[in-house]
């Protein structure tokens, strides 16, 4: 299952009440997920704000979707857009990545696969809603987590966004598999051969409890090693095409150590 899916990082998303379940989960678990995405919906501000949701300190990405033509509310809280709104500009003090799309003919009902007279899809059909939608999530998870630039082109540029777009904010950059983690040059760990053919040894510093996670240079999970407990290990690469390589070694006692080597075969 690795191969498909990538186990050290975590992505939630919620629509409508979703966004508030989902919202629960990055407060409870804020090291662990490491983005969220609002689909017509917010993190609970609460009554009078008693009873909200706190994400100050959450410092993941965020995407926020809503439609212009969203006339869902709450009592006293106010309508869906306006709050969402509020939580982009106010809430999330902690995130340097956050992005904020409003999509013209789109209702409540657009952002989800269901039939509700009281929540309609809007003017633009559900298969042009679904489209847009679509185009903003796997542009903003490829370019934030996988460094793909044709995602981050799709996502930021003007001439490359669907024509349903009526408002969009960004405050995220285009990352690379480098700057988007933090490369640990230091002793504590270490690899060889320089360069790796069909193995790899990682040498640590001290012995270390943890897990090991690859990656390549276009983010993709190439490896993940469940729990270690040494101070040196070994790792078959063989199925490895020639190329740059990330290491990520994640500590029980919330330690985190990276390292890059190079594949040539």
């Amino acid at each position: 299952m690795n191969s498909y899916v990538d186990l050290g990082r975590f992505i939630v998303a919620g629509h409508s009440n979703g966004g508030m379940n989902a919202t629960d989960i990055i407060i409870n678990r804020p090291s662990e997920i490491k983005g969220i995405i609002y689909m017509a919906s917010y993190p609970n501000p609460g009554i009078f704000g008693f009873g909200a949701q706190n994400v100050s300190s959450y410092n993941g990405k965020v995407l926020l979707l809503n439609g212009d033509e969203d006339d869902t509310s709450a009592p006293i809280v106010g309508t869906t857009n306006a709050v969402a709104l509020t939580a982009y500009q106010t809430r999330f003090s902690a995130v340097s990545c956050k992005s904020r799309v409003l999509f013209a003919g789109i209702g409540h009902g657009g952002f989800g696969d269901y039939s509700n007279p009281a929540q309609p899809v809007g003017t633009i059909g559900r298969n042009k809603a679904t489209a847009s939608i679509r185009h903003y999530i796997v542009s903003f998870l490829n370019s934030q987590f996988k460094y793909n630039q044709t995602s981050f082109n799709n996502f930021n540029s003007i001439t490359l966004r669907p024509t349903s777009v009526s408002e969009f904010e960004n405050t995220c950059s285009n990352v690379t598999s480098e700057n988007e983690i933090e490369l640990n040059n230091s002793n504590e760990l270490t690899v060889f051969p320089v360069p790796a053919k069909n193995n790899i040894t990682l040498n640590f510093n001290n012995v270390q409890t943890g897990k090991v996670l690859i990656y390549n240079s276009i983010g993709k999970l190439m490896f993940f090693g469940n729990t270690i407990s040494n101070s040196e290990v070994k790792i078959n690469t063989e199925s490895f095409t020639s190329g740059i390589y990330i290491i990520c070694f994640e500590g029980e006692d919330g330690s985190k150590l990276t390292q890059k080597f190079i594949i040539a075969n």
